[in-house]
């Protein structure tokens, strides 16, 4: 599978999209990968494809197949475990990676809603619904694909979706050690309950559940680029208790120990850390 993981070409947007990702794959490739919790969201458009999300309390499983009709989209994050991917069919994807909240520039639609949906492309950009998924995947050069989807997410930007709280809310937790709940509402001069519904509207998780992400993200970093970085000193620097916590939280999210996943875990062009397998 070729995969190509690009940068948002206008400033605008640097704070609004961590990266596109553009997958392709031919009809005889059978591949199977499985990526880890994040704070981002996921908007993936589909040429011609399937999808079968199969999910239990403990495991996401997406499956990829061929599929009658042109064009689909879905909205995919919010995982608490690893989500596992596997196509078994011709892959075109294109998929916007929104930073936390940023969602909320486009659309106030609810995120249950939205997460439901196989049309999320058409209900958060319902001005150029019509024919630009066709447009887009007519397009064969990459560069050519996300200046096309720059310029649509510029001329839909809505800053009256967006609580200017939220800013202050990830700010605080991207500068803070401190990721426990009851600090980060003490902080904000919030009670515990006014900051769990502005969670779930803006950023579509609950708090606990966003910074339990925020920590295993951090230490998963420090994992995979310092591979000479003591396991202790990534769990002191991360705030869990103790080694073993630290191990017991990664195997819960994860299913693998911190160490598995240093010897088992790939990194595609310095962005997306998975485990990847092409049989």
């Amino acid at each position: 599978m070729k995969t190509e993981i690009i940068q948002p070409h206008h400033p605008e947007l640097k704070n609004i999209v961590q990266y596109f990702i553009l997958f392709k794959s031919k009809k005889d490739e059978k591949i199977d990968y499985s990526t880890f919790p994040n704070t981002n969201l996921c908007l993936a458009i589909y040429k011609q494809n399937k999808i079968i999300l199969e999910q239990n309390k403990t495991n996401k499983h997406l499956f990829t197949l061929k599929g009658n009709a042109t064009y689909k989209s879905y909205l995919s994050g919010f995982h608490e475990s690893n989500l596992n991917v596997s196509i078994d069919a011709s892959l075109d994807e294109v998929c916007i990676i929104f930073h936390p909240a940023a969602l909320r520039l486009f659309t106030n639609i609810s995120y249950d809603e939205l997460i439901k949906s196989d049309e999320v492309f058409e209900m958060i950009f319902p001005k150029f619904a019509t024919d630009f998924t066709e447009q887009l995947f007519e397009e064969k050069n990459s560069l050519k694909r996300i200046s096309m989807l720059e310029h649509i997410l510029l001329k839909s930007l809505n800053q009256d979706y967006l609580n200017t709280k939220t800013k202050e809310i990830l700010y605080l937790i991207q500068q803070t050690d401190e990721l426990k709940v009851g600090p980060l509402a003490k902080n904000l001069s919030m009670n515990e309950s006014t900051l769990y519904r502005l969670f779930m509207n803006q950023i579509g998780q609950s708090p606990k559940t966003f910074l339990k992400t925020v920590r295993f993200r951090k230490a998963l970093n420090s994992i995979l680029h310092f591979e000479k970085e003591k396991l202790t000193h990534i769990a002191y620097q991360n705030n869990y208790t103790d080694q073993s916590h630290f191990i017991r939280d990664f195997k819960e999210i994860t299913g693998q120990s911190p160490n598995q996943l240093r010897n088992k875990t790939s990194i595609q062009q310095e962005q997306l850390a998975w485990i990847y397998a092409q049989h």
